[in-house]
């Protein structure tokens, strides 16, 4: 992305936290790394798993790091992250993301999806199917779930789940109603909020990437920001993002806290 004039005032070449940016530039502090490292292992022995996380504390940047490290030619990720539907409409929203017609009733629709399962399986590759936003899910689809992982009498792993969303989720599996489901997802993570320090290396690690060639932030301006976006990493691009922008008018030659200040009251 092309920078303002607001990121040319600091030397900056490209926007720092525009939410363009590919899969091999994400940060990642090692608590998510650990994360990614323990869905890749899920996903290679076949199981499923649940991820929780308040808004903004890197859940899709997550998932973005797992995509990139799944081999293509023994995994295939199907994502789905409209999880407002009924069942049926959800099956229908599954056949497409997999490239399949969707039928007109939901058993067709059940079958079509469960047989590309197996015949991916037959080819010796691993279906993950990626559900954003699992906390909304239906309560009739949360009911099914477990029978799409049910293949020759409960004897065969031939497809992971990975159910992704707010704590609310956590919650929601828990209930007696869904201990079926809850049972087969062995492999569970919760994300933290970013600390001071991640903050201030996710700051840098931006900027950097946008060209900087020196410190933008102020030390007390870092903290602020940490202060208001209480771990999010989203709010931080948002808070740092007009932060900027209001140092940058009033010609600073870094951003200071009165920026953060201004921009947050």
């Amino acid at each position: 992305m092309t920078a303002s004039s607001d990121a040319t005032h600091f030397g900056l070449r490209a926007e720092p936290f525009s939410k363009e940016i590919g899969d091999s530039d994400l940060w990642l502090p090692s608590s998510k790394v650990d994360v990614v490292d323990g869905l890749l292992a899920a996903c290679e022995a076949r199981a499923s798993v649940a991820l929780t996380g308040d808004p903004g504390v890197g859940k899709t940047c997550v998932l973005r790091a797992l995509r990139a490290r799944l081999p293509a030619e023994r995994f295939r990720l199907t994502y789905c992250h409209n999880a407002t539907l009924g069942r049926r409409d959800f099956y229908r929203q599954l056949c497409t993301a997999m490239g399949l017609t969707p039928s007109a009733t939901a058993a067709a629709v059940f079958h079509a999806v469960s047989t590309q399962v197996e015949e991916l399986g037959r080819d010796r590759i691993h279906p993950v199917f990626l559900l954003d936003e699992a906390h909304l899910l239906h309560q009739d689809v949360m009911d099914h779930l477990h029978i799409l992982l049910n293949y020759h009498w409960d004897s065969r792993a031939l497809l992971s789940l990975v159910l992704v969303g707010l704590p609310e989720l956590r919650d929601r599996l828990m209930l007696r109603r869904n201990r079926s489901l809850y049972s087969r997802i062995h492999h569970r993570f919760a994300l933290d909020e970013a600390s001071l320090a991640d903050t201030g290396e996710y700051l840098a690690y931006r900027l950097r990437l946008a060209g900087a060639e020196r410190d933008v932030f102020a030390v007390d301006a870092v903290a602020e920001i940490h202060e208001h976006a209480k771990g999010s990493l989203r709010d931080t691009d948002r808070i740092a993002t007009a932060a900027l922008r209001d140092a940058a008018r009033r010609k600073k030659k870094v951003v200071d806290r009165e920026a953060v200040v201004r921009v947050t009251s």
